[in-house]
């Protein structure tokens, strides 16, 4: 690996590193609160006010450990609103860009470290990312310093037990700073040195030939050994706080680990890569595969040979623990945020092989095509980046606020649902106090459906009742994007059909913000009897929608009201509730 470790950090290689840094730092910033929370945001921020032990239970709640939680509420002593919310994600965004920068600078020099550094500052994937109050934008900043620091660990004979001591720290936050990926990086690197170790040990030639001794690999082993003892009783935790939350989808064990093991969801594994190579994933999926090709030759000799093998290897191996484990413990779809491993470790991976390639190439010819090659480069992130900071992504609950505030009276009902399967929402769940406004009062279908509450609004007058529809949709980074980065479930309703279809009922007025609908009865149709009212306008939307498991909860609120009033069709309502709810896959 020619003039790898000799580069020094010169004044010029500095400069680059800031600003590429503060490059980033702009884009994540940049109308870092323009759009509303999105729902599990609304739900993370609405637990800051509790003290540090109540924050692991509803961190738990989330099934995530608590560490995203408890710097989200440290940042919120500076203020309640969505840019602080937002800010931890994205500073931990600009810092992964800087560690990217600073670990591939150490593997190839600094022009490639800068040129990788400014690949993830533009990635629409990374930049969405870094503004979501969500624990995504932290694990991939951990990812980065734990690995740069295991680089340092095996690039010198001796560290300072201070070094270790801070080498187990940082990995100890890594696997509190998300459930499920950090755990299996940890354990595929354990894996993949504990045999090395053992083979150092008993051939001490090798120690030679590689350079890195027994005694380094069992010093790294030792403290991820250390880290996830350390972590072990928070595992435990979220396992039984799972079995708590989601009963159905809980537990592991041989028999479903054996199953999982033929149904691994390669398939979902490569739409991740897809989504957060875009718009780069053919260029990036070839060059990652050419890097597997030519290993042997990338990875050299000696130390930074060895890390770069074991960079691989770690992508790999823990791709394959996190698609078993995932397969075998959930029936969710696996979605791109997920991987949090996947975009740093193959970004790393990809620079490292285009270093290779390039040093094939003569020089003179080598600057005649990076330079029109890195132009075109940069014109096509700037681009689709352009285009994904236009392109509504999160649902506008801060745009339907003014709106039932203009809408709907004093004392009117909002009745609250959405297009997923029964019981998939509950809007108080979420704090959906954080944006709403005006006098209207509030009721998720699900709790409306209870005798004694809908009575008491049954026989209530001059209250005007309005549907607040929340549409599961297709998250897309950009217009152009061929992927969703969050997907439906196959049982939710279409959205832009749905909101098709609602938009067309002649009974309807729809007023639409991104991912809601409002929806209420034309002012003629009015009869002030707040059931009547409440079943025409369920039956108009029940009208135009398709009889799918996904409306069974309004079926059972239309047939609530048509019970109040003893109207005939209240028993067929029922039935097709039941009947629905049967079907709900």
């Amino acid at each position: 690996m020619p003039e790898t470790r000799s580069e020094a950090l010169s004044a010029r290689s500095l400069a680059a590193l800031l600003a590429v840094t503060a490059l980033a730092l702009g884009l994540r910033l940049h109308q870092l609160d323009g759009e509303s929370l999105f729902m599990d945001e609304i739900r993370q921020t609405s637990y800051y006010t509790a003290n540090f032990l109540q924050m692991v239970v509803l961190a738990a709640s989330q099934n995530q450990p608590p560490l995203d939680y408890w710097i989200g509420a440290a940042f919120s002593a500076l203020g309640s609103s969505d840019f602080i919310a937002r800010l931890p994600s994205a500073l931990f965004g600009a810092g992964a860009v800087a560690l990217l920068s600073l670990l591939t600078a150490r593997l190839t020099d600094w022009r490639y470290g800068i040129a990788a550094g400014l690949i993830l500052a533009l990635l629409p994937f990374h930049v969405y990312f870094s503004q979501e109050a969500r624990p995504y934008a932290g694990p991939m900043f951990w990812t980065l310093l734990w690995l740069f620091l295991t680089l340092l660990a095996v690039e010198k004979p001796k560290r300072s037990n201070g070094f270790y001591l801070g080498y187990l720290l940082v990995a100890i936050a890594f696997l509190f700073s998300r459930a499920d990926t950090p755990l299996f990086t940890i354990t595929a690197a354990i894996g993949l040195l504990a045999p090395g170790a053992i083979l150092l040990k008993l051939r001490p030639t090798l120690q030679d030939r590689w350079g890195v001794s027994s005694a380094q690999a069992g010093s790294l082993l030792l403290v991820l050994v250390m880290a996830a003892a350390a972590y072990l009783p928070m595992l435990l935790y979220l396992v039984e706080a799972g079995k708590r939350y989601a009963p159905d989808a809980a537990g592991l064990s041989a028999a479903k680990l054996w199953q999982a093991l033929g149904q691994l969801p390669w398939g979902a594994l490569v739409e991740a890569f897809r989504v957060q190579w875009e718009p780069l994933p053919l260029a990036a999926g070839g060059l990652l595969l050419a890097g597997y090709l030519r290993l042997p030759k990338i990875a050299g000799g000696q130390v930074q040979g060895l890390f770069i093998g074991f960079l691989f290897l770690l992508l790999p191996v823990t791709a394959f623990i996190h698609l078993w484990a995932f397969q075998a413990s959930t029936s969710f779809p696996l979605r791109p945020p997920y991987p949090t491993y996947l975009l740093p470790l193959s970004l790393l991976l990809i620079v490292l092989t285009v270093r290779h390639v390039a040093d094939a190439i003569p020089r003179p010819v080598r600057t005649w095509v990076s330079i029109p090659t890195g132009a075109a480069l940069m014109a096509l992130l700037g681009a689709e980046l352009i285009d994904s900071k236009q392109t509504p992504q999160r649902t506008d609950w801060r745009g339907m606020a003014p709106l039932l505030k203009e809408e709907a009276r004093l004392g009117d009902v909002v009745l609250m649902e959405s297009s997923g399967r029964p019981g998939s929402w509950d809007p108080n769940d979420y704090g959906f106090d954080r944006y709403r406004a005006g006098g209207a009062i509030f009721y998720p279908a699900s709790e409306l459906q209870q005798p004694t509450i809908s009575k008491m609004l049954a026989h209530s007058r001059q209250r005007r009742p309005f549907l607040l529809y929340f549409l599961w949709r297709d998250y897309r980074l950009s217009a152009n994007s061929a992927l969703p980065f969050i997907t439906r479930r196959a049982s939710d309703l279409d959205p832009v059909r749905l909101r098709q279809a609602l938009s067309a009922a002649p009974e309807l007025e729809t007023r639409h913000r991104t991912g809601l609908l409002l929806l209420t009865l034309r002012d003629d149709l009015l009869t002030q009897d707040f059931a009547r009212d409440s079943l025409m306008l369920l039956q108009a939307v029940l009208k135009a929608l398709p009889r799918d498991p996904a409306v069974a909860d309004l079926y059972a609120l239309a047939a609530r009201f048509a019970a109040e009033l003893d109207a005939p069709e209240a028993e067929g309502l029922r039935l097709a509730a039941e009947s629905l709810v049967r079907r709900t896959p």
